[in-house]
């Protein structure tokens, strides 16, 4: 039997979709330990930086934590993060963290947005 090309192209475009769903998804705290970054903000500042490379979000919902929700990553999304960070580490490494003039001059260098 001879299919026609769209009906072929459905198809797999449904097993690319069966295929998706049965990827493993973890929450972002095993997402963090399994990546592994140093913090939280640094995940959530990969996760905004490079939002068109990520899948839309994926909530977990009837969670406990915050409201009912919990935001989730596949497998897929966590190597590409951890390829990511590796590849770009030196943007991150402040990421979180307050850094703090060493001395007055540069305390107020810094507060005129120099």
């Amino acid at each position: 039997m001879v299919r026609p090309r769209g009906m072929m192209e459905a198809v797999i475009g449904r097993t690319v979709q069966i295929v998706n769903v049965l990827e493993s998804i973890f929450p972002l705290q095993t997402a963090l330990e399994m990546i592994p970054l140093p913090s939280m903000p640094v995940l959530y500042h990969l996760l905004a930086k490079h939002a068109d490379k990520f899948d839309p979000p994926l909530y977990k919902k009837g969670c406990r934590y915050q409201g009912g929700n919990r935001r989730m990553l596949s497998e897929r999304e966590i190597l590409l993060a951890r390829e990511l960070y590796y590849t770009n580490e030196d943007l991150f490494a402040n990421v979180g963290r307050r850094v703090r003039p060493h001395n007055i001059i540069e305390s107020i260098i810094a507060r005129c947005g120099g």
